[in-house]
């Protein structure tokens, strides 16, 4: 009895290749069909939201109240120049941010001394 393996599988090759032609035609119809469509199909979306008054969340839930994300992201590793609101005699300099305070900061602190008397003038 002869191995009719061989054979099979490249049946069902030429079988997967014409099925993959069939879908790749389908998928460049389907998105021609769109293509041509998505204009006139958002204005008759637009005035069915307009006719009956629908709001964005009532389309597209909580998302649509989500605030919106900043359009300018800083590039990687870069950073944007710290603003010095304090400095003292010696130079040093501190922005009032968060994180830990600089040892100068704390040492007037430590003292009772008062820290806007080294603020700097916008």
């Amino acid at each position: 009895m002869a191995d009719n393996s061989a054979i099979q599988l490249e049946k069902l090759e030429a079988d997967q290749k014409k099925a993959a032609a069939v879908l790749a035609e389908a998928n460049a119809k389907l998105a021609s069909f769109r293509k041509e469509n998505r204009g006139p199909k958002l204005a008759e979306m637009k005035k069915d939201i307009e006719n009956y008054g629908f709001a964005a969340v009532e389309l597209f839930g909580e998302a649509a109240l989500a605030p919106a994300k900043p359009t300018v992201k800083a590039k990687a590793g870069k950073r944007l120049p710290s603003v010095v609101k304090y400095k003292d005699d010696d130079g040093n300099t501190w922005g009032g941010g968060k994180g830990p305070r600089p040892a100068w900061v704390k040492a007037i602190q430590e003292a009772n001394g008062d820290i806007e008397k080294y603020r700097v003038a916008p």
